[in-house]
């Protein structure tokens, strides 16, 4: 049986005989399956249902996922890995109802399905092939960290062959992860208030700069985002524990950009200044940067720790 996998707006569980109405309602769409296959009847939906269903039997064989939104419960597309025409490689792919597009729900799941092939499946590469038209396909597999590799004949059709390869260093981020799901884990239960010295931070702003500083600097070393980091808001005012849970969401989404994009350890970081934007220093590597983010996200955590009311 496939594992059911969560996004923020998106639950990836396995497909059940119960789905065929909705399954059969997306793929007989003749503009969902625009860039697909032509539309499948009643009967070819059905055998396709059983196939999906046989295949969750191999643990290691092809895998297809029912995507429905959280919020509303609805069935919205389907995601899968399953091998490429020619059998050389794994291959990802995925459909949404229309209602669904436009709204980055496609990256969210791409990004989950990556994780779980590269990172649980150790697959050697994903690859995905998009028909040339398909232009907001490009900019999905993009901006989950597909690089274009070649243009390729599949399926009976000219393509854009993309492909992802698991990062060797991935490993270098996962205690930072670590440290950040700990730190979201007993936010709720801490006083925010919380002042460590006269005049200084509470605990609601150093949540809030852990997770800010956290996804700055993976961003920039994956992305090479060159702008200076604006902390003047992370010292005044309050943060509300949702503000707080989404920093800290978004950080742990830049800990898994990084999982899935290779990055050379020893390639220099270019920092441009916090208070100086002409101020800049390139002295530091991806590893140094890293090891010293984690080292300031734990720190954070035995401060935050340590002020968590006592369970009696």
């Amino acid at each position: 049986m496939a594992p059911t996998l969560e996004t923020p707006r998106l639950r990836l569980r396995p497909f059940t005989p119960a789905d065929l109405d909705a399954l059969h309602r997306l793929d007989s769409d003749p503009t969902v399956m625009r860039y697909v296959i032509p539309p499948r009847s009643y009967a070819e939906t059905e055998d396709y249902l059983q196939k999906i269903l046989k295949n969750y039997e191999d643990p290691h064989g092809p895998v297809r996922w029912c995507l429905e939104e959280k919020a509303s419960g609805e069935f919205a597309g389907v995601i899968g890995i399953f091998r490429l025409e020619d059998d050389t490689d794994w291959e990802i792919g995925y459909r949404f109802f229309e209602k669904f597009w436009g709204q980055g729900y496609a990256t969210e799941a791409l990004r989950a399905v990556i994780d779980f092939g590269l990172r649980h499946r150790k697959l050697p590469r994903l690859v995905a092939v998009v028909n040339p038209e398909n232009r907001a396909s490009y900019r999905v597999m993009e901006k989950v960290g597909m690089h274009f590799e070649r243009m390729a004949f599949y399926y009976g059709n000219d393509v854009v062959f993309y492909a992802i390869y698991p990062n060797p260093h991935a490993a270098l981020v996962e205690e930072l992860e670590r440290y950040l799901r700990r730190i979201r884990d007993i936010a709720p239960e801490l006083p925010l208030a919380h002042t460590w010295r006269e005049g200084g931070p509470n605990a609601a702003q150093i949540l809030f700069h852990v997770a800010e500083a956290s996804d700055f600097w993976v961003r920039k070393i994956v992305l090479g985002h060159d702008r200076p980091r604006d902390r003047a808001h992370e010292f005044v005012g309050q943060f509300s524990p949702e503000q707080i849970q989404e920093s800290l969401e978004k950080a742990l989404a830049a800990c898994q950009l990084f999982r899935q994009t290779p990055v050379e350890l020893t390639a220099p970081v270019t920092v441009v200044g916090n208070h100086n934007p002409s101020e800049t220093f390139t002295h530091w590597t991806v590893a140094k940067a890293l090891t010293h983010v984690t080292a300031h996200a734990a720190e954070h955590f035995g401060q935050l720790k340590a002020v968590m009311p006592r369970r009696v």
